[in-house]
């Protein structure tokens, strides 16, 4: 049987995942491969998200739960609440990219249904807390979320921060290694004997902690990443912004925006203010330089350090 820890809970799977780590105890999720097409049923759209050159995702919903659609992997089933999730593969479905569908968007909108913001992003633990580093797609995301696990943390979460929005928000454990392109992992981590991925990726792990951690993790700040040009005073910065200016910041920032459309807006716009109760929002700035980005690593501990509390103007 396998069995693997991810986003605090335990999957059960009929495909394997090498990079998690084992799990243990009763199954959060389970995974099964079917043969054949999905079954035939009435859908709702619910929305449509882009994931790779030519290759898309649809969301619906049907009697019996929701289907997430993919144009290279086939179709995805999640019943019971998201516990039980049938794939049916695509005719050309290959196991790398179904791997990465499961758990880039099928846990999260299990993780969605059971009532969990899942933000676009990487987190780190820092001295006991987690901080999270929002953007869109080639902003340096994982790239500085390694860099500050290297100056004095570890990788909670990369791609998918899974938060569980209150009373206390905290951070679910998700995927502890980051997946960068070669310059980017050249510079955060030793690849000189590790392969790229079938997208001409390189996995980065943490070898000071080969042993992931499961438990979740007291979110101490989230920071909506904007890299800047090299050239400023500081290698990195941050700006608290007011509750109406981080919600608008945090809302495009949800995983699973484009495919839950309109539908879902109202329970999403709840959990994000459910958690602003709590957490503050900055604008980071980090100088896009990889000479600069141990410092702008260091400056982000420093902000978290076991005596730290939060700022309240520019730093």
């Amino acid at each position: 049987m396998n069995l693997f820890s991810i986003y605090g809970g335990c999957l059960q799977s009929d495909i394997p995942f090498p990079g998690l780590s084992a799990g243990s105890g009763c199954p959060t999720w389970r995974l099964v491969r079917m043969d054949g097409d999905a079954p035939s049923v009435t859908l709702s759209p619910l929305g449509e998200d882009h994931v790779d050159a030519g290759v898309s995702v649809r969301l619906s919903r049907h009697a019996r739960g929701l289907r997430l659609t993919y144009d290279d992997t086939g179709s995805f089933d999640l019943e019971a609440g998201g516990a039980r999730i049938a794939w049916y593969p695509g005719a050309a479905a290959a196991l790398e990219a179904a791997r990465l569908d499961v758990l880039g968007r099928v846990l999260p909108v299990a993780l969605h249904e059971a009532g969990m913001l899942c933000l676009h992003g990487s987190a780190v633990e820092i001295h006991g807390s987690a901080v999270a580093f929002v953007a869109p797609k080639f902003h340096g995301k994982s790239t500085l979320a390694r860099a500050v696990a290297t100056a004095g943390g570890r990788v909670m979460s990369d791609d998918v921060v899974a938060v569980d929005p209150g009373p206390l928000p905290l951070v679910r454990p998700g995927v502890a290694s980051v997946r960068l392109w070669r310059d980017a992992a050249e510079h955060v981590g030793d690849v000189s004997c590790t392969p790229a991925d079938a997208y001409g990726k390189y996995i980065v792990r943490d070898t000071a902690h080969a042993t992931s951690h499961q438990t979740p993790v007291r979110l101490d700040a989230i920071y909506v990443l904007t890299p800047v040009k090299a050239g400023a005073d500081h290698a990195a910065s941050r700006r608290l912004l007011d509750p109406l200016s981080a919600t608008m910041a945090l809302l495009p920032h949800n995983r699973l925006a484009p495919l839950l459309g309109g539908a879902e807006a109202a329970a999403v716009l709840d959990r994000v203010t459910r958690l602003l109760r709590h957490t503050p929002v900055y604008a980071l700035s980090v100088v896009r330089d990889f000479d600069r980005l141990d410092d702008a690593a260091c400056a982000i501990r420093d902000w978290h350090g076991s005596s730290a509390t939060p700022a309240r103007h520019t730093a």
